[in-house]
């Protein structure tokens, strides 16, 4: 693809794309419409799980951090369980930094 066809397909539609996640999806569109529907496609789902109530059966899991974002204590730990390798190192990338 030249610099030209590049600039346009960031411009505007893609010609002969469906307008919506399929556009962004399969044909690669950047459009504002195809771009929007994706985000929204994207951020609904997790929007909804925070906004409601988190069910018992998340809570102490990853899951119920990361997805629901549940901070309880035994969400945090199932957290810190999962990443412990993290913790060590940004605990040796301080000890560097000293």
């Amino acid at each position: 693809m030249t610099l030209n066809e590049n600039w346009k397909r960031l411009q505007g539609h893609v010609n002969g794309a469906p307008v919506g996640v399929n556009g962004y999806v399969h044909h690669r569109c950047r459009c504002p419409h195809c771009r929007g529907a994706y985000e929204a496609l994207g951020k609904t789902p997790r929007e909804r799980r925070i906004k409601a109530p988190n069910p018992e059966h998340v809570h102490g899991t990853w899951n119920g951090y990361s997805n629901y974002g549940c901070r309880c204590s035994r969400c945090l730990e199932a957290c810190r369980e999962k990443y412990d390798y993290a913790r060590a190192w940004r605990l040796s990338k301080k000890k560097r930094n000293k």
